[in-house]
């Protein structure tokens, strides 16, 4: 049948890697439902107790300490070392600002004090110069992926929060973790308000499973659709026609598909549409009702939909100037429309076509 034709073939395998695809996202989207939830349990459990810190952080990439609450008691030895580039807050661009601190045994830590919008970076608030009490989390290091920005080495800006990037700069070792800031001294920012503190990410599920839903439900809608196509296309096939020999056009015109009243009203407006040098279609019902006729141009002739459902288990006959027999156009009609039959007359022949039974 059709669907073994190179161009379904081609449809199917198109159709098959769309609705795949669609299945293969949502799934995905449940994988990263079941990493956030992870994530949750895992900051809830690295925040249920504050670790309090008095050297320098042990940790081979930082990933064991992530999230981890802490407090320390430190001394400020670079306020605005760096910043990370490309930040946004509540819609807002701007900076993370990067200090370095010291802890009670002389180590170095890196320390994400907030964010600062654009255009506010010269207005942050000051630190202390004597020691002081901080708390925060900490989190690891952020590693480039394939298509990340490259840190060049040099300057004030770093592309994401990477603590070996910071150590450059810094001229001293760094831990592969750094301090996410929330308060100082027990205060969260100072009078200017800047740096904005961060805040841990929200425990919930995030929008994964929403959108899982939606691709799964894409897929369904590709597989009912296609479906349906297919079941159209099917019935346009099952129902063949029979293109009959043609008649010449001083034949009278009958035949066994109609009344030989309809025969003969058809065969006398097939005589007056045969001398046109435009098409004209007319449409009767097998009782011989007249249903519909309609003018055309030099090779065509135009219906609407309400027209087309005229002609279901109707005869449509139409003549061609160009003294051609149906063209593919009207073989896709006679079998869209379901007629009873179709007829095409020229000065030499009438051509008629019927469904087979």
């Amino acid at each position: 049948g059709f669907v073994r034709q190179p161009f379904w073939l081609f449809s199917h395998l198109f159709a098959a890697s769309v609705i795949l695809s669609f299945i293969a996202l949502g799934f995905w989207q449940l994988d990263r439902l079941g990493e956030r939830r992870q994530t949750n349990d895992l900051i809830e459990s690295r925040t249920a107790e504050t670790l309090v810190i008095e050297e320098g952080p042990q940790s081979a990439d930082g990933t064991e300490l992530d999230y981890q609450a802490v407090e320390a008691e430190v001394r400020f030895v670079e306020p605005d070392l760096v910043r990370v580039a490309n930040r946004t807050r509540n819609g807002v661009a701007g900076e993370h600002v990067v200090a370095v601190v010291e802890l009670a045994d002389g180590s170095a830590l890196a320390v994400n004090r907030g964010f600062v919008p654009l255009g506010l970076t010269d207005t942050i608030d000051s630190v202390p110069s004597d020691p002081v009490i901080v708390t925060g989390w900490l989190r690891a290091t952020v590693e480039r992926g394939r298509f990340g920005a490259r840190d060049l080495g040099t300057g004030d800006l770093l592309p994401r929060f990477n603590t070996d990037a910071v150590a450059a700069r810094l001229g001293r070792d760094l831990p592969p973790v750094w301090l996410q800031l929330a308060t100082v001294d027990g205060v969260t920012t100072g009078p200017s308000g800047l740096p904005e503190a961060l805040d841990l990410p929200p425990l919930d599920d995030g929008p994964h499973l929403g959108y899982a839903a939606q691709w799964f439900i894409f897929a369904g809608l590709g597989v009912l659709f296609y479906g349906l196509l297919l079941r159209r296309r099917a019935r346009g096939h099952r129902s063949t026609v029979t293109v009959l020999e043609g008649e010449p056009a001083e034949a009278p015109a009958s035949g066994p598909a109609a009344g030989d009243a309809e025969i003969a009203d058809l065969a006398q407006i097939e005589r007056e549409i045969v001398q046109q040098d435009y098409e004209t279609a007319v449409c009767a019902s097998q009782e011989g009702e007249l249903l519909l006729r309609k003018d055309g141009g030099r090779d065509y002739v135009e219906f609407t939909d309400e027209e087309v459902e005229l002609f279901r288990d109707a005869i449509l006959t139409h003549n061609h100037p160009s003294g051609n027999s149906f063209s593919k156009e009207d073989i896709r009609l006679m079998l869209d429309a379901q007629m009873a039959e179709m007829r095409a007359v020229t000065r030499q022949w009438i051509h008629r076509m019927r469904p087979d039974k």
